[in-house]
């Protein structure tokens, strides 16, 4: 891979640059502000290149499900960082607010829309912010955690393996708990080893009984055994989209019952990856998003492209492993001022490497 560091007055000077010397298939690692040697804010921008020998003709593809998304130039990386990573300030009033949401991932067509509707905006007073912020909260679904939880009606969380469902459930339970809500806990998911001990470990501190869906029984039949909770929330088992089989028999379990039914996808995936993921999951009919693991990452185009596309509303994101304490909410305003920070890497990169 070869690695190389840009400067310019503003992100659409730099995609430039970028497309120019590493091509369209550059992918950009990182952004961030720095003082140019004029003493004048500069944008610093690092992106890299995969050097790949020519392929045989009976080489095997590339597999493209990890690749980056693409926007209109080049790609950008969806790296994993650390809850600590430094946003810093974009655009200066120097670089387009499309260009700054397709650094993020945000594809092309979005990033204009938003553009043009904030444009507008800005036009009659508002600032860059909060015009952000109130397009996006016209364009993404944002419910409150009463809408999303019902009274009496069971909630089941569904999605990949490893997407963080059950550390997400339980941080939900014990929050509702705290606000006074009687909470009962319940399994799908007995494929995963040790995946029912750690849910019982959150019923426990509850002081409630985790209910186990076991073989041979349907989760309808597991619900009609529960009365006198204000809140059911379900745990699904952790399903790989390509298999078509298990989706099935999880859709079979799910359409017998009336229940609430929230896709959970972790932030770090591949932007392109994340959009086409409420549609794999579509069997399931998933009526509300939830993002995970939103700790790891700066680049939050593939959550803004899967709401805007899918239609499903936001409620909750998770932000780390404490419980309950990483779990937020997700508004229009959390959205807009990350939208408006560069995205960056936690690894300080020399101006040129090549390993």
């Amino acid at each position: 891979m070869k690695l190389k560091r840009f400067t310019a007055p503003n992100m659409s000077a730099a995609l430039k640059a970028v497309k120019a010397e590493l091509g369209d298939d550059a992918v950009i690692l990182s952004t961030r502000k720095i003082k140019g040697n004029d003493g004048k804010p500069t944008l610093e921008v690092t992106a890299a290149i995969e050097q790949i020998a020519p392929a045989k003709a009976d080489a095997p593809k590339e597999d493209r499900r990890t690749s980056g998304p693409r926007t209109e130039e080049v790609r950008t990386a969806t790296g994993t960082t650390t809850a600590d990573f430094d946003l810093e300030p974009a655009n200066n009033g120097e670089g387009t607010l499309a260009d700054q949401l397709m650094a993020h991932g945000v594809t092309s067509a979005i990033a204009q829309k938003l553009q043009k509707a904030v444009k507008a905006l800005m036009e009659t007073g508002f600032s860059e912010e909060d015009g952000l912020e109130m397009v996006l909260s016209k364009l993404i679904n944002f419910r409150t955690p009463g809408e999303l939880l019902e009274a009496g009606k069971p909630f089941v969380l569904v999605g990949s393996t490893g997407a963080g469902k059950t550390t997400t459930l339980a941080k939900i339970a014990v929050t509702e708990r705290m606000h006074g809500r009687k909470v009962a806990l319940v399994t799908m998911d007995t494929y995963k080893i040790g995946g029912v001990e750690q849910l019982d470990i959150y019923a426990d501190a509850l002081k409630e009984s985790l209910h186990v869906v076991k073989s041979g029984q349907t989760l309808g039949q597991t619900l009609e055994k529960i009365k006198g909770y204000d809140l059911i929330l379900v745990d699904s088992a952790g399903v790989n989209p390509y298999e078509r089989t298990r989706m099935a028999d999880i859709a079979k379990q799910l359409d017998a019952v009336d229940a609430t039914v929230a896709l959970m996808l972790p932030s770090n995936l591949n932007a392109a990856e994340m959009t086409a993921l409420p549609k794999a999951f579509g069997a399931l009919k998933p009526k509300h998003l939830l993002f995970s693991k939103m700790d790891e990452t700066s680049f939050l185009g593939g959550m803004v492209n899967t709401a805007i596309e899918s239609g499903l509303p936001l409620c909750f994101a998770t932000d780390g492993q404490r419980v309950p304490q990483d779990l937020l909410q997700l508004d229009a305003k959390t959205m807009s001022r990350r939208l408006l920070m560069a995205p960056t890497l936690p690894w300080d990169l020399t101006d040129e490497t090549t390993h």
